[in-house]
């Protein structure tokens, strides 16, 4: 599924970009394609080792944009490697739409709307502070943000970014987050880690705020997860 939807989807909208003469394009990549780093924060210019189908199959099409760059070389990419992507809209004009959830801030307000206040952690026996992983947490709106600035720069060159804030925060402290804007306690139930988590991912995006005026606004836990509420209470 991940091959057939990042790759190969990607590869049919880049041919038909290049045919039709579209000379600017932005990838959303992710921070999956670093695997387990022997570094934190992540520059971008670290080996990419990833462990799993979805960080391979946007790998792939990171090398595609490359590959293309070389034979068509008016042709200028950014490849922007989100970290964990939460909040939403803090106007409501838009938000997420998942019916299936993926990453822990919105696993647990959907288990909160549906009256389930108990979550699984896996491991408590991280090398980190609490024992839990540590994961680099970015509000939609200002990676939405990130897109607009780097928009100029595909002028005259391509380029790969890290878009993260550059700080970590545990399981432990989104769901202790959560306990505070919501004004609940969340049971946590540790149980066995999962195969192939990174202890912690945190971004470098020096790069990014170097090259361009991106600046963070959501830069704060509590306002991503008071904008992910808010939608969730609005679609209730």
């Amino acid at each position: 599924m991940y091959y057939e939807n990042n790759f190969i989807g990607s590869f049919n909208l880049i041919n038909a970009a290049v045919k039709n003469n579209v000379s600017k394009f932005i990838l959303s990549s992710t921070a999956a394609v670093y695997g387990i780093p022997k570094e934190i924060p992540i520059k971008e210019n670290v080996i990419l080792k990833p462990i799993n189908p979805y960080g391979n199959s946007k790998k792939m099409v990171e090398e595609l944009l490359r590959d293309v760059k070389i034979s068509k070389t008016e042709f200028n990419y950014a490849c922007l490697r989100y970290f964990n992507v939460a909040g939403n809209d803090p106007e409501l004009e838009i938000g997420n739409r998942q019916k299936h959830f993926h990453n822990l801030i919105p696993i647990i307000l959907d288990r909160v709307k549906n009256n389930n206040l108990e979550i699984n952690i896996f491991g408590n026996d991280w090398n980190t502070p609490d024992k839990t992983c540590i994961r680099d947490y970015i509000h939609v709106t200002d990676l939405a943000n990130a897109h607009m600035k780097v928009i100029p720069l595909l002028e005259d060159n391509s380029y790969t970014f890290n878009v993260g804030y550059g700080k970590g925060s545990s399981v432990i402290e989104v769901i202790d987050a959560i306990d505070k804007v919501l004004n609940i306690k969340i049971k946590r139930n540790f149980v066995v880690r999962r195969k192939g988590d990174p202890e912690q991912l945190i971004a470098d995006s020096s790069l990014l705020q170097n090259l361009t005026d991106w600046k963070p606004l959501y830069d704060n836990l509590n306002i991503i997860v008071k904008t992910a509420w808010d939608w969730e209470n609005k679609n209730l």
